[in-house]
């Protein structure tokens, strides 16, 4: 099985490292990066995705918000650099598959993407 992901974050350097790690996990496709939940709501409106790697503090819509927003929504690993988030992400448990604050390291992306599977 292909767990197709997309990764939304506002940092540069925080999408592609996650493009990369994800990357080295064999099942798992990046379907597409993006630096806003906005560009992530187009996405997901014309695309199946499995499961977002999503910043939560972004400009604009946050990642939250955009969990609140979006009619169908996939699987969730939140990747933020504020754990102080964690309480109000889990608030949506059903889909809150992991809460990872950065740095990400391989094997924590790797156990969360088991979880998805």
């Amino acid at each position: 099985m292909e767990i197709r992901c997309l990764i939304v974050d506002d940092d540069e350097m925080s999408r592609i490292s996650l493009e990369k790690l994800a990357a080295k996990i064999p099942d798992v496709l990046v379907i597409g990066s993006c630096t806003n939940a906005k560009q992530a709501l187009d996405i997901l409106n014309d695309d199946y995705v499995d499961v977002l790697l999503l910043d939560i503090q972004m400009p604009g819509l946050s990642g939250l918000d955009l969990v609140k927003s979006v009619q169908y929504l996939p699987y969730v690993i939140f990747v933020t650099s504020r754990a102080d988030y964690a309480l109000q992400a889990f608030e949506y448990k059903d889909k809150i598959i992991d809460f990872i604050t950065k740095p990400v390291v391989m094997q924590r992306l790797t156990n969360a993407m088991e979880r998805v599977r």
